[in-house]
């Protein structure tokens, strides 16, 4: 044993490299890497041993790290309409909440909005104040959310990458943002039909109950 190699990321520990004489019997190689000095070089050693070992049938697979890195990108961009999709839900519903909760709040404070009305404040100012508690309430599940997503990101880029610094990145980190200023937008549009209801309530009528 000539050491150990240091961890990182994940699935680590499961790795062990050693000898294929030294576990078996195998007098084969099921695997050969060739490093190529560019990109180029690569795609031509690949296209050589297509064409010399599987001109007739295929007998290898021959893979490139353009090929690996095409797959991964699928793969992202799967994973993030998957993802959009879930967070467009997820905001469609928390719309829906947050309209509810505006609706039955005007509702109970109908007579302090019937009083505000009766002494002089104006519809634009009733609009005004509903609205504004509806920004509030976005701004801060906004913020619980993107904290939480950082939290989150920060796990998996540490337990698959090492590196939770990554999420940091600008590529991953505008997703934070993105999501905040949609939340918060979401919550601003719930709150205008519960705005204009209570700004166009006549105020003998709020007053009444």
């Amino acid at each position: 044993m000539r050491g150990i190699v240091e961890a990182e990321g994940f699935g680590g520990g499961q790795t062990l490299v050693l000898p294929v004489s030294a576990l078996s019997e195998q007098e084969y190689y099921d695997t050969v890497t060739v490093v190529a000095p560019n990109g180029d070089a690569a795609e031509a050693y690949a296209d050589r041993v297509e064409a010399s070992l599987n001109a007739r049938e295929d007998v290898v697979t021959v893979t490139t790290n353009e090929d690996i890195r095409e797959n991964i990108e699928t793969f992202t961009r799967t994973l993030n309409l998957a993802l959009l999709g879930i967070g467009s839900i997820s905001l469609v519903v928390a719309s829906v909440a947050i309209l509810n909760v505006m609706l039955m709040s005007t509702i109970e404070r109908r007579g302090e909005i019937g009083v505000l009305r009766a002494v002089g404040v104006r519809r634009s100012e009733v609009l005004r104040m509903i609205l504004s508690e509806a920004t509030v309430i976005g701004l801060i599940g906004g913020s619980v959310g993107a904290l939480l997503s950082l939290g989150v990101g920060l796990g998996i880029n540490e337990l698959l990458f090492g590196r939770p610094s990554l999420v940091f990145a600008w590529d991953s980190a505008r997703y934070l943002v993105y999501g905040f200023g949609f939340g918060a937008l979401a919550s601003l549009l719930s709150g205008v039909y519960p705005a204009w209801k209570a700004a166009n309530d006549p105020p003998v009528e709020a007053l009444r109950g």
